[in-house]
């Protein structure tokens, strides 16, 4: 395993120090670690469902009730992943 150092503003490594607390972590790398891994995992999720959205078929409009379906689902989803 290697090692790096980054230097961060005080107010992000308080930041940092919370989500740390609040995520019931052991230490700042497991943040970080946690953070490059949800990285990764989001971009080898997305790639293939953008894909296939690009290969669906012929496209529909939104209504303003798609739009709002879509915020709900996202906000939904957001809130379960902070209580994580």
């Amino acid at each position: 395993m290697s090692r790096i150092s980054i230097f961060l503003p005080e107010s992000i490594n308080e930041y940092i120090e919370k989500q740390v607390i609040s995520r019931n972590l052991k230490s700042v790398d497991d943040y970080i670690l946690e953070l490059i891994q949800q990285d990764q995992s989001f971009g080898q999720d997305l790639e293939p469902l953008l894909l296939d959205g690009l290969d669906s078929g012929e496209t529909t409009p939104m209504a303003p009730k798609d739009w709002e379906h879509i915020r709900q689902t996202v906000s939904v989803m957001v809130e379960n992943d902070r209580s994580r």
